[in-house]
């Protein structure tokens, strides 16, 4: 992602037998989120896509912009 200014959660929904990471972010211009993983050895994407409205939303309101 582009900026330091990225929002990060930890995603405690459902039990995923892992720690599970949600960010969202700007990449070329536009919100994306990326949902990570991490173990002791490394971190791991589990995927990443365009934000919705709401969660572009929240980005913008959670960084001031």
């Amino acid at each position: 992602m582009e900026s330091e200014a990225n929002v990060t959660f930890e995603d405690r929904r459902f039990d995923y037998g892992e720690p599970r990471f949600i960010t969202l972010g700007l990449l070329n211009g536009e919100v994306v989120v990326v949902v990570t993983t991490e173990t002791d050895q490394e971190a791991r994407i589990i995927s990443m896509r365009k934000a919705t409205n709401h969660e572009q939303t929240l980005y913008f309101r959670t960084v001031g912009r």
